[in-house]
């Protein structure tokens, strides 16, 4: 293949080639910037638009990640200069050759991590089919989610979500050029990344960017429903002084990049494993924020019908919880038991009554198998993931005038990185983020022998999303599966068991989801979730 030359509106762009599992050639464009470096005053506000380059620029190197914490090898690295995007398509415009569907990934990491690399996120499993892929990379932790209450700072929160939104305008603005087409844009994501798919549904900003969405182990109405970190708390490590918001983002400003990260990782440390998800991350912004990404709780978004109405994939594994012995080996002085479980968003101080009594109720629930570990994986998948999928696919079934579509991932092969990880090969179920690898090839993928059950996962999930992708529906045509995945709906909660030998079903993990239920109808806050 020749070195592809592609315009877009900043300039021309240099790519180069590559090849899919099934040889299939490709084009790659590679660390392509859609906004001005976050640098200087830029840093903590929303994204402004990249002014452009002269000449043609090389688009065949890789860029950095943004600066966070590695998560597979703990080495902190990176560069506050991220916000670059990768572009992956088999054809370039040309006549007679229609535009392609375009899906665009948002990487998952619990907003403080993550990268759009292709050694995480490779592209040669999804490139077997005729469509176009779009990867990039948002700001996180401090950097892409600090939060200041005092408007006359224009820091309001959610710079990472503007980011993501603003690659969503680069692509409806450029994706043509690479023979995609605009008006058929799919945005999917995994973890943080299924959460930030869900906020982009639900922010007016994102309007018209995007056309479908699917949300893997990740919803608006999980544990990341509103950041709470203390920017004065965080400042007062450097001077106990600090009594303002105002100087607090001085002393933010002035830090080297290095030096503001370990005042974040200094401040995760001594904070509670149920409170770390919530420390940053997506907020409610104030009515006074001037450039508001989200300014309803997205419950009351999603029940209003005021919402981009898209068709849309909910999903969860069945062993979610099974990432807490990942997290157990990587930091082993940790441990994890029921306590952990009971959800943040309740507020119930550990030691209270009304504590104890919960953590009785779930002790009482969930562990019957005779298999304590294994129970404790399902209670804390459910509680991080599960429950909040669920109650997204629920409410937004409620509203929405577009399909939605609901699955239970169960492939458990070599291929299933992060239980591997955890040291969990004979424990059954798929972890959280497992999933992730049936859609992208990686540096963790042991040699995809054809034929085999890694294989047909991959092309099984390949397929399902990329018909999403093209019809709006994953099984258009019931002969290609023997199946038909149908629509979930209030009335009738169909799903979808992704596995060997796929299957429907309808109303999924009840048991679990009706002990929920109700729990959470007990108090104020969470009463309307389920």
């Amino acid at each position: 293949m020749d070195a592809p030359v592609v315009q877009v509106r900043q300039g021309k762009l240099l790519g180069c080639a590559g090849r899919s599992i099934d040889g299939d050639n490709f084009y790659n464009f590679f660390g392509v910037p859609f906004a001005k470096p976050p640098l200087g005053d830029l840093r903590f506000k929303a994204p402004v638009p990249h002014d452009g380059w002269e000449g043609t620029r090389d688009a065949t190197k890789e860029c950095e990640m943004c600066y966070s914490t590695e998560s597979f090898t703990g080495v902190v690295q990176g560069s506050e200069d991220c916000l670059f995007l990768n572009v992956y398509t088999r054809n370039l415009p040309k006549q007679n050759v229609p535009l392609k569907p375009v899906m665009v990934w948002i990487h998952g990491g619990a907003f403080v991590r993550g990268k759009c690399q292709t050694n995480l996120y490779g592209p040669n499993f999804l490139m077997t089919q005729d469509i176009v892929l779009v990867t990039f990379q948002y700001r996180l932790g401090i950097l892409g989610f600090l939060k200041l209450k005092d408007s006359s700072l224009d820091v309001p929160g959610n710079a990472g979500l503007k980011d993501q939104a603003m690659a969503l305008k680069w692509v409806k603005d450029n994706i043509e050029n690479f023979n995609g087409d605009p008006e058929n844009i799919t945005i999917f994501g995994e973890s943080a990344g299924g959460t930030s798919v869900n906020y982009q549904v639900l922010s007016p900003v994102s309007r018209g960017l995007f056309h479908k969405a699917i949300m893997q182990s990740g919803s608006a109405l999980k544990v990341w429903d509103e950041c709470t970190h203390d920017p004065v708390e965080i400042a007062q490590q450097l001077d106990p002084n600090v009594k303002t918001e105002a100087e607090a983002l001085q002393i933010f400003l002035k830090l080297p990049i290095e030096e503001l990260y370990d005042l974040q990782l200094n401040y995760l440390k001594v904070k509670e494993i149920g409170e770390i998800n919530k420390l940053f991350g997506p907020t409610v912004e104030s009515a006074e924020s001037k450039s508001a990404f989200i300014q309803r709780h997205p419950k009351d978004i999603i029940s209003s019908g005021e919402y981009s109405q898209v068709p849309v994939i909910y999903g969860y594994n069945t062993r979610e919880g099974m990432l807490y012995d990942y997290y157990k080996k990587m930091n082993p002085e940790k441990c994890f038991g029921v306590d952990d479980a009971v959800p943040y968003y309740l507020n119930l101080p550990r030691g209270s009554s009304e504590r104890k009594a919960l953590e009785a109720e779930m002790r009482k629930f969930y562990f019957k198998s005779g298999n304590d570990e294994d129970d404790l994986r399902v209670l804390l998948g459910d509680v991080g993931y599960v429950v909040g999928t669920l109650a997204g696919a629920l409410n937004i079934s409620k509203t929405s005038k577009s399909p939605v579509y609901l699955y239970r991932f169960e492939f458990d092969t070599s291929i299933n990185f992060l239980k591997k990880a955890g040291g969990l090969q004979k424990e059954p179920g798929a972890c959280h983020a497992d999933d992730v690898h049936y859609l992208f090839s990686s540096d963790q993928h042991p040699k995809i022998v054809p034929g085999s059950a890694e294989d047909k996962g991959i092309r099984l999930m390949v397929r399902l999303w990329t018909n999403f992708a093209k019809y709006g529906c994953p099984t258009p045509n019931p002969d290609e599966f023997g199946f038909i995945w149908k629509p979930f709906t209030e009335q009738e909660k169909n799903f979808l068991k992704i596995c060997l030998q796929p299957d429907v079903g309808v109303n999924p993990d009840a048991d679990r989801l009706a002990f929920w239920k109700n729990i959470l109808a007990k108090y104020e806050s969470t009463k309307h979730l389920l």
